[in-house]
Parts: C-alpha cells; sequence; structure tokens
C-alpha cells in the first residue's frame, strides 16, 4: 500500500467516530494520516508536522528507527477512531477525548510479513496546541 494510500484510509477512518464534526478532530485525523505516512514511508520528515515538539516527534521517530534496523516497513496503520469530544477549548490550546484503537497493520520484510496483532479501542486525552505552523499534538496520555 502506498503512502498517500495509507494516509487516504487512515482520514477517512477517523471520519467514522462520534463528534468526528468538530474541526478539532477533524484536524486530528489529519495529524494521524501524517504520522501513518512517516510510518508506511519509512521516513519521519511527515513527523515534523504532526508534533509540538521535538521530544514527542523524536519517541515516534526512534520507534520507526527500530523497524528500519530491522529491515521491516509497515503496511496500513491507520487509527480506527471511535469517538472523539471536545473536552476543553482555550485560543491556542484543544483537549479532546479519543476513543480509537489501531485498525490492520502488518510489518513486512524482505521475505516475511508479520500481522501485528490486534488492540482493543483506547480512551486517551490529546492536547492539540496552534503552533506558528498550525496545529500540533502538543502531548496525549
Amino acid at each position: 500500500m502506498t503512502s498517500w494510500l495509507a494516509a487516504l484510509v487512515t482520514w477517512c477512518s477517523t471520519l467514522l467516530g462520534t463528534g468526528d464534526a468538530d474541526l478539532a478532530c477533524l484536524e486530528l485525523g489529519r495529524l494521524d494520516a501524517l504520522r501513518a505516512e512517516a510510518f508506511v514511508s519509512g521516513d519521519p520528515e511527515p513527523l515534523r508536522d504532526v508534533y509540538a515538539t521535538p521530544t514527542l516527534r523524536e519517541a515516534d521517530a526512534s520507534v520507526l528507527r527500530g523497524w528500519s534496523d530491522r529491515g521491516l516497513r509497515l503496511e496500513g496503520m491507520a487509527q480506527q477512531r471511535t469517538s472523539c469530544h471536545v473536552v476543553a477549548r482555550s485560543g491556542r490550546r484543544v483537549v479532546l477525548d479519543v476513543v480509537d484503537r489501531l485498525g490492520p497493520t502488518r510489518a513486512v520484510g524482505p521475505q516475511q510479513a508479520y500481522r501485528l496483532p490486534s488492540d482493543q479501542p483506547t480512551r486517551r486525552r490529546v492536547l492539540l496546541t496552534w503552533t506558528a505552523d498550525g496545529w500540533r499534538i502538543g502531548a496525549t496520555r
């Protein structure tokens, strides 16, 4: 699956949850699609447009390097959102309550492919922060 298709699948899957009509939830879907693009392409560069701080970006870049060092790339990686709701909003910050899970994903190497285990939906709080470059993920827990 090419990276643009993975990004499209990710973005579309985020539209299926409740509360997604809020622009902040749609923005999170865009950021999730950029993150998926980085993992599927094996290129950490799109992560620059996802996270507000280098520390957050480096956490994903480290995982990405781990896959690459083992000669693996990912296929799939769509976040399947069940719900997204704004919990708090101020001028430059939006806190979202999100329930999602990793959709079907495979780690593909030169001679083999592994299907990653499915996970259960996870509830998390995501802080979107307005930066000079637009909305970015400022924190997640």
